[in-house]
């Protein structure tokens, strides 16, 4: 799997968009990527708010001298799953 940015996956839509016109594409495969793209740029939108929020209640512990942090979810394993492994090859 290759990293996703926006533009990446603007460009990824739009060579899409021409094989759907050139009928490499069937209308319900592209219709398949489109939804895939919409959860991908869901998942962005995510992310950049975290950021953000990350970012605001930093300036915020610094001028109230507070020690506010955000659960961090996405590393680690639910407790009944963390001795399951994943099975991904991480070195590629």
């Amino acid at each position: 799997m290759r990293p996703v940015n926006e533009k990446s996956l603007f460009h990824a839509l739009c060579e899409v968009m021409d094989k759907t016109m050139s009928g490499e594409y069937s209308t319900d495969q592209a219709m398949a990527i489109v939804k895939t793209s919409n959860e991908i740029s869901k998942l962005l939108r995510l992310e950049h708010d975290r950021a953000r929020l990350q970012m605001d209640i930093h300036s915020f512990n610094k001028e109230n001298k507070a020690c506010i942090e955000i659960r961090e979810l996405a590393s680690k394993g639910f407790d009944n799953t963390t001795h399951v492994t994943d099975g991904i090859d991480y070195t590629k």
